[in-house]
């Protein structure tokens, strides 16, 4: 996806932001199955989330890689934590 929005900046588009879907984990549609999709996992008894440090990991190179071009002026990136920290 970070790949395609590139080349439509580069041709002009007009590009607002990307969006992650989902976000969070979730339990199973039918069976409450832990559902590991997302960048923040289930929360705690204290309603702290793990974060999945991979994928914060690549949202930052992303966030870094896009830095400075031509988005819209209202977006605002999304800063996470990018190793195994907690967030609530």
């Amino acid at each position: 996806v970070a790949d395609e929005v590139a080349r439509a900046l580069d041709a002009g588009a007009p590009i607002g932001g990307i969006c992650l879907y989902p976000v969070l984990d979730y339990p199973g549609w039918t069976d409450d199955r832990h559902c590991e999709t997302g960048l923040l996992g289930f929360a705690d008894l204290d309603g702290a989330r793990p974060v999945h440090a991979p994928l914060a990991r690549e949202l930052h190179a992303q966030r870094l890689r896009f830095e400075g071009r031509d988005f819209d002026a209202d977006a605002h990136a999304l800063r996470m934590p990018i190793g195994g920290e907690r967030v609530r």
